[in-house]
């Protein structure tokens, strides 16, 4: 690996940004879904995505739930790995 580490951010920064660029709330993510914002606590405080969740963010943002899977072990394997810059939803 070179002296520059990658940043890598968690699912929850990606999902943040998708909400503001649609200038939604997770309570109106939630309701474009059909469920209370409860339902995305765990994946906004980092915690393992399930393919659930993943297919759930795919038909809210309309993309593959391959796409947050992928992004959900990215982030898993630089936490384990520690070759990475971990970057919060705040600096994205």
């Amino acid at each position: 690996m070179t002296n520059e580490a990658a940043m890598i951010w968690p699912p929850a920064a990606y999902i943040h940004r998708e909400l503001k660029a649609r200038g939604w709330t997770v309570q109106e993510l939630a309701e474009a879904v059909n469920y209370g914002p409860s339902f995305f606590d765990n994946v906004l405080k980092c915690r393992k995505m399930t393919e659930w969740d993943a297919r759930t963010l795919a038909s809210a943002f309309d993309t593959s739930p391959e796409l947050w899977l992928n992004l959900d072990k990215r982030w898993r394997d630089a936490l384990e790995s520690g070759e990475y810059v971990l970057v919060k939803e705040g600096q994205l």
